[in-house]
């Protein structure tokens, strides 16, 4: 039987009692089958569950058909992944977006944050910090989208 970590998703081996990964006890985790199923617990306390069972008998949460689940798979960074997301965030501070979409060849995304760059630049007077409170929001939005669309390129699986 393996274990996957309740906290970070990661398979716990089994002469090991916590996470390597982040330190989570392995009583907490939800036990697999070889498949990558859940195996006999409830999502809700973790209680121990039957296949047959509708309802919790522990905490009495309605259960999830056991047969809906799809098998665990493992997320990974895709490749210059790391350099991307230092491209989207250093830039970034200094209101310079879109070249870690670049780098990840997704060109429409970081054509349109290089252009809201030169807009915000523009807007700026072509300087670091604007006194406008309204572009300064701006540019904040625009930093935090675009690091939040890069994380999910990055861990999403290439086609």
């Amino acid at each position: 039987m393996r274990f996957i970590c309740h906290d970070c998703g990661y398979e716990i081996p089994e002469d090991m009692d916590f996470c390597p990964r982040c330190g989570c006890v392995r009583d907490k985790s939800t036990p697999v089958n070889d498949q990558g199923y859940p195996m006999g617990v409830c999502p809700q306390c973790g209680a121990a569950r039957s296949a047959s069972d509708v309802y919790c008998g522990s905490c009495g949460a309605k259960l999830p058909d056991m047969n809906q689940y799809r098998p665990y798979v493992p997320v990974k960074m895709r490749k210059y992944g790391t350099f991307a997301i230092l491209l989207a965030l250093i830039p970034g501070f200094f209101n310079i977006f879109g070249l870690g979409h670049l780098l990840m060849r997704n060109w429409s995304k970081g054509l349109m944050y290089l252009a809201i760059s030169v807009i915000i630049w523009y807007m700026c007077g072509w300087t670091f910090v604007s006194s406008n409170l309204m572009i300064t929001l701006l540019s904040v939005a625009v930093f935090f989208f675009q690091a939040m669309d890069i994380f999910r390129i990055i861990y999403t699986p290439e086609d």
